[in-house]
């Protein structure tokens, strides 16, 4: 924590003034963000994000999310979603295997609870 700067003299500059309370705020709210920082909830969503960074990152690098290959909201949002759909693809054809090799049940049963027709968006029923 910074601490909040004091002056000995008092100033009749406004100019100066306005810089002196300034920058006590500015010192209050970082020490302030600093604070919320250190909390628990701060690290979990830290690293919440970190993970949703990684997949938009690789989402961009590797299934061509940097630019969109349709105009309109709709060719978007199907791209956005076919690329999201070939990630989950991916991760679930990962954890297929490693739990194949280490002997122990498909984990099948909670993917097709998860990824049931049902929780489509309305605009995807029609490729279902």
């Amino acid at each position: 924590m910074e601490p909040i700067p004091t002056w000995k003299r008092r100033t009749f500059r406004l100019t100066q003034k306005r810089d002196r309370v300034q920058k006590v705020r500015w010192i209050r709210a970082q020490n302030y963000v600093r604070q919320l920082n250190r909390q628990q909830a701060a690290r979990q969503v830290r690293d919440l994000r970190k993970r949703v960074e990684h997949l938009f990152a690789e989402a961009k690098e590797w299934h061509g999310l940097r630019r969109a290959r349709g105009r309109g909201l709709w060719r978007v949002q199907s791209q956005v979603l076919l690329t999201a759909i070939t990630q989950n693809l991916k991760r679930m054809a990962i954890s297929s295997t490693a739990t194949a090799r280490r002997g122990r049940r498909s984990c099948h049963h909670s993917f097709q609870r998860l990824y049931a027709p049902s929780t489509y968006p309305a605009f995807l029923h029609h490729f279902h």
